[in-house]
């Protein structure tokens, strides 16, 4: 039983420590970013580590050996309940429905093929707290339906532009105007 208890206890450290580096890295403007080539199951996944939260604190707390300590870990648990259901509401919410190929916010417009990448726009909309944008992406597949993604370029306000992959260059062209040329 005690065995049990300590492989249960190591699990349920190492879940907590990769459900926060992934939660970190969605945060910040890393080089390198993970996602899920299916657009519902970005929020999906939120959904799941934002309710698997609590529930790995409280699972932690209750294979402490110190009282003090426990219960330290069962308060702190408690207190992160209410905002994990509700960022696990709001994210299961706007989940994209499974038919759908494209996420409403983040709609794919224009690609073009690199090497062993693909560079995708894509015509941004956070409804009524901005306008429209564009969002030059490098993507990269990788395995179990789970891509690389690197943001490289950006602008506000914007709905419309098609991406060019040359030799050594990304260019982002509206009709006959270029938006941007970025080194590759």
């Amino acid at each position: 039983m005690k065995m049990l208890r300590t492989y249960s206890l190591a699990i349920a450290f190492v879940a907590l420590v990769v459900f926060t580096a992934v939660t970190v890295q969605g945060f910040m403007r890393l080089p390198y970013q993970i996602r899920f080539t299916l657009p519902a199951m970005n929020y999906w996944a939120v959904a799941f580590m934002a309710l698997a939260l609590p529930i790995l604190l409280f699972w932690i707390s209750l294979n402490l050996k110190e009282e003090w300590f426990r219960s330290a870990m069962k308060l702190v648990a408690s207190l992160f309940i209410l905002p994990c259901l509700a960022i696990a509401g709001c994210s299961a919410l706007e989940a994209p429905h499974s038919s759908q190929k494209f996420d409403r916010s983040y709609e794919l417009i224009s690609e073009a093929f690199g090497d062993a990448t693909i560079f995708r726009l894509y015509k941004t909309n956070c409804s009524a707290t901005c306008g429209f944008g564009l969002d030059l992406r490098e993507e990269r597949e990788m395995f179990l339906g789970m891509k690389s993604v690197s943001p490289i370029w950006s602008l506000q306000p914007a709905s419309k532009g098609r991406v060019v992959v040359e030799k050594s260059t990304v260019s982002v062209l509206h009709e006959t105007n270029v938006l941007a040329v970025l080194p590759r």
